[in-house]
This record gives C-alpha cells, structure tokens and sequence, in this order.
C-alpha cells in the first residue's frame, strides 16, 4: 500500500530495502524531522555529511549498493561475535573471518541501516590506507600519557579479530577513524598501558601526523564549510537516494535546489540538468566500486572518469 506526502504518493522501496524503511531509507535513522511540509526541506537530513572523512564517505556509498544490501542484511546477524560495554565504549569480539564482507573491504557486515559515523564500520587494513598503526605498551608510575587526552575526549570502541588483534574505532561527532594495535591487550591488560602511535617508516610518519590532526577535529570538531567536493558527494547521494525512492531527477533536483528555482530553471536551461545526470553518474559509480578509490584517496574526477 503506497503512502502519501505533501509530494504525493510516495513509492514501495524494492524489497532489497527491507519491509520497515521509509521515504529515503538512509536516513531514517537520523534525528526525526516531524515539520517537514515540502520536498526541499530533506536537504536537512544530509546535513550530517558536511564532516565526513573518505572512509565514511566509502561506507554511504557502499551501503546503498543493492547488490550489498542483499549480502549485508542476510549476514550481518549472522556472523559469530558477541558486543559488550566498557564505560561508554562497546566492545566487539570477532570469532569468525567474514569471506564474503572482505570482498566488500569489510571485516564483517556492519548494520547498513547505520550511517557514518555511528556504524561499526571497519574497513580492511589494505583497503583503508588511513589506517593509523598503535603500540600499546606497559606504562611506568608517573608516565605521562600523551594520548589519555583524545581517548577521554571521544567515544573509542575495540573489535577483537579471530586473531586476538585489537582494532580500535575512534568516533567523533561527523567523522571515523580506525587504528590497529600491538603489543599488549587493552581489554585484558593487568597492567597499567599506555597507546603510542607507531611512527617507524615514512608511510606511517604520514599517517601518525593525519591522526594527530583527526584527534584535534574530533576533539574540537567544526565549523565546517561545504566545499565542491562534498556538495558533489552529497548531492550524488542525494540523486541514488531518489532513484531508490522510484523518484526522478527533477524531484532531487527540487530537494537540492528548491521547488521555485527548479520550476524556473528546469525547462529553460540545460545546465541544471546536466548537473543533475552528472551527480546521478558520480553517485552510480561511487556505489559501484568507486567507493574503494574514493576510500583510497583517489580524486574524484578521476574516479568519475574510469567509469
């Protein structure tokens, strides 16, 4: 039974989508919007991208893949592991490997009605060259810790691999970022320790750096400014979200750019349409496969090219 908006009848969802999401399925689960009366008003339920990181980037494209969404509902309760809690972080143990998320540059099959950064996303360490490398070590009496600061200032959780290797997830307010550890046990440590980056060799000297000034965003995050780049990202999103919705074009259009300038540009123009099936061309093939490249650092422009 089809249900009704202020933008007319809203269509079934394919049933890849699940039987329980609503009008543009992937935000369903951000903060409810009760007064929304027209169609641009959904723009606000992107708001939450302006932060994101390429990896979480990855992720929003990778989950509105169809093809993924069959895998990861079918799976992501399956896989054997177990959640619990320490203080405010949740802690996931891993007793399995996940072959078929690992195609997907995934360790398992995260919830892929989450969106970043409240996902358990947690990408392959050769799929995710941000990942940043850390040593956790015994912690002499009056040892300073230079990383207690960060750690106490954001929600970190800890997945335990089939390996006995500790991932952590450091969360921020708009953005991820995932560090792998040696050297002693967090979650089993009789000791008191301590977390060092781990800057031996130039590539994770780079790395190092990057999760200093993640720290500082997550610590202290915004304001953040809409670039190109990210306005080209939401938008695509916005334009698979449409098509999802069985909706065209010109309706994700009115949602970018408002009923009125839709209505005087649409016909007489060809710019914004071209805009249009250009944002639907990066939006395709970032859900595609383009997120890896994306994940990986690669431009946009040349990412958009190879399709």
């Amino acid at each position: 039974m089809n249900r009704r908006s202020c933008c007319g009848v809203i269509p079934k969802l394919p049933a890849t989508y699940g039987t329980d999401i609503a009008y543009f399925w992937p935000m369903t689960r951000q903060p409810p919007y009760d007064n929304i009366i027209e169609i641009s008003d959904y723009l606000k339920k992107y708001a939450y991208t302006i932060g994101l990181r390429r990896r979480d980037w990855a992720w929003e494209f990778l989950r509105r893949n169809p093809k993924f969404l069959v895998e990861a509902y079918a799976n992501f309760l399956s896989v054997q592991r177990s959640m619990s809690c320490i203080a405010d972080s949740k802690v996931l143990h891993l007793y399995e490997r996940s072959p078929h998320a690992e195609t997907w540059g995934l360790m398992f099959f995260p919830n892929p009605d989450q969106p970043a950064p409240r996902a358990d996303v947690y990408w392959l360490s050769g799929w995710d060259p941000s990942i940043v490398a850390m040593e956790v070590t015994p912690r002499q009496n009056g040892e300073i810790d230079k990383m207690k600061a960060v750690i106490d200032g954001c929600q970190i959780d800890v997945l335990r691999d089939p390996n006995g290797t500790e991932h952590l997830l450091t969360r921020g307010a708009f953005s991820t970022a995932q560090s792998i550890c040696s050297g002693k046990s967090l979650l089993h440590a009789r000791e008191p320790v301590k977390v060092t980056l781990d800057t031996r060799g130039p590539s994770r000297m780079h790395r190092s750096y990057d999760a200093y000034k993640l720290a500082e965003e997550i610590l202290h995050p915004g304001p953040f400014k809409w670039t190109e780049r990210t306005i080209r990202l939401r938008n695509a999103l916005i334009c698979l979200d449409v098509n999802a919705a069985g909706l065209s074009l010109r309706d994700a259009a009115e949602i970018i750019y408002g009923k009125e300038r839709v209505a005087t540009e649409w016909s007489r123009q060809r710019s914004m349409r071209d805009r249009m099936r250009s944002y639907s061309r990066t939006g395709q093939t970032l859900a595609d496969g383009g997120y890896r490249r994306l994940l990986q650092g690669g431009p946009l422009k040349v990412i958009e090219a190879r399709a």
